[in-house]
């Protein structure tokens, strides 16, 4: 697996057994019913990245995502950040 596989993989183990079967749930879901090739899907993600890098889709901050507000990263006991967030309050969520 690759370093930022294992990024996400330790976050996801750090749920909770409910959460982390409901994002279980959420995973495999995501794998049926999408007869898409993956030469689609890459085509599909580098539009959206280009649509974001553009302005031409603003993305979502982190309360459309989550529903509340971002503690402050000072508070925060999670230490993994992204190259380049500073501050999770102003972080646009990519998604596919």
């Amino acid at each position: 697996m690759a370093l930022p596989h294992l990024a996400v993989a330790e976050e996801a183990l750090s749920l909770s057994p409910a959460e982390r079967a409901d994002l279980a749930k959420l995973l495999i879901q995501s794998l049926e019913n999408d007869h898409r090739s993956d030469a689609e899907i890459t085509a599909e993600l580098n539009r959206r990245f280009t649509d974001l890098i553009s302005g031409k889709d603003s993305g979502l901050n982190f309360e459309q995502v989550f529903g509340s507000p971002a503690s402050s990263p000072r508070n925060s006991t999670n230490t993994m950040r992204p190259p380049g967030f500073n501050d999770w309050r102003t972080a646009t969520i990519i998604y596919a």
